[in-house]
């Protein structure tokens, strides 16, 4: 059995990535890395139509996704970066989370992630075993967020990598730049300049 990696970026539709990922799930233990970051170049024109800053256009497609973290027993890479994600979708990935053995990278980098999205996914990522690498990146994450991420930091020993780079609203003074595990700001960097 051949390990599939899939990558599929700019998509036409939600709806057909969603009939592609049941299809998928039809047959687990083949996929074992998933990117479908930057999925919604197409559907750019749902938000100037709708006037809000962000529309959950990744509900579609979360379900499957949830059902293939389920079944699928090799899937070791999901990247949603910029996938628009809402409190919809991460209802359904926080709630399958928590019982996931195999998921070692989670990309939702580029997402812009709430204070209900993060409530939910720090719930679910206290009782996650496997995950090693969460991107964060560009999430328009704050002090308070990241007072809470480091009390998950404190409770996941098995977390190893998060990177919170981008994330501008973090102030550089912030203890939890000072964990090693914790990636996205370069003192060193920043102390030639």
């Amino acid at each position: 059995m051949t390990p599939i990696e899939l990558v599929y970026r700019n998509w036409p539709n939600s709806e057909l990535v969603a009939r592609m990922l049941e299809t998928i799930a039809e047959e687990p233990g083949k996929l074992r890395s998933l990117d479908l970051s930057h999925g919604f170049e197409y559907e750019e024109s749902l938000v100037s139509i709708f006037q809000q800053k962000q529309v959950d256009l990744a509900a579609n497609f979360i379900g499957p996704i949830c059902k293939l973290l389920t079944s699928n027993t090799s899937l070791k890479r999901l990247k949603l970066a910029n996938a628009r994600m809402g409190v919809t979708s991460f209802i359904p990935l926080a709630s399958v989370l928590p019982d996931n053995t195999v998921l070692e990278y989670l990309d939702l980098s580029y997402n812009i992630i709430r204070r209900a999205s993060l409530n939910l996914l720090l719930t679910s990522l206290e009782k996650n075993n496997s995950l090693r690498e969460i991107n964060l990146s560009g999430t328009d994450l704050t002090d308070e967020d990241a007072d809470r991420l480091q009390s998950l930091l404190e409770k996941n020993q098995t977390l190893q990598i998060l990177d919170l780079s981008e994330n501008d609203d973090i102030s550089l003074t912030h203890s939890i730049w000072d964990d090693p595990r914790v990636i996205g700001f370069d003192f060193e960097s920043f102390d030639k300049q």
